[in-house]
């Protein structure tokens, strides 16, 4: 009798552990771990990082909002207006003059900024964010023109002033 409880009793809590285990799975698939930034939260981080000028923080952020959802344009745009800003800042502060930061690097990051341009303007053509497109291609502009890719520069300034018209910067540039 007292055996015949005791498996009862180890059974039920056995039972009772596998439906735990499978609520706490439930539970983690359908809304997420507390313990585990949304893409939203990488991408506020992100932000807030980006406008102290921690571009090399930031683009932590980026990267992991950006590797949640490879679709999220706004995580590629930000991602590779990131990179351009870090190159300006490496630029001005005579990091890459004085080889503290080899050409190969900046050359590297004009590259991957031009790919999340890319991705940010595929993405939003279906999307239909005009203003994010006008955005990521003066961004793409920018990205050729620093690699002196004039005739790619052009057509990505002329296809930005197609989303945004008004914008005198994409203009000046092109």
């Amino acid at each position: 009798m007292e055996d015949s409880r005791r498996k009862y009793i180890y059974v039920t809590l056995c039972v009772l552990a596998l439906l735990l285990v499978v609520y706490l799975a439930y539970s983690l698939i359908a809304h997420g771990s507390p313990l585990v930034k949304s893409v939203n939260e990488h991408l506020i981080s992100g932000n807030e990082l980006h406008s102290d000028s921690l571009y090399d923080e930031a683009m932590i952020e980026y990267g992991k909002a950006y590797s949640m959802d490879t679709t999220n344009t706004v995580s590629a745009y930000n991602a590779g207006t990131n990179l351009l800003l870090k190159n300006y800042q490496d630029i001005r502060s005579g990091k890459v003059e004085n080889g503290m930061v080899p050409d190969s690097l900046v050359l590297q990051r004009y590259e991957e900024a031009e790919r999340m341009m890319v991705k940010s303007i595929e993405g939003e053509k279906v999307g239909k964010n005009r203003n994010l497109v006008a955005r990521a291609g003066h961004n793409l502009g920018l990205t050729h023109h620093h690699r002196m890719e004039l005739k790619e520069a052009e057509a990505a300034y002329k296809e930005a002033l197609r989303n945004d018209p008004a914008n005198e910067e994409t203009r000046y540039n092109l």
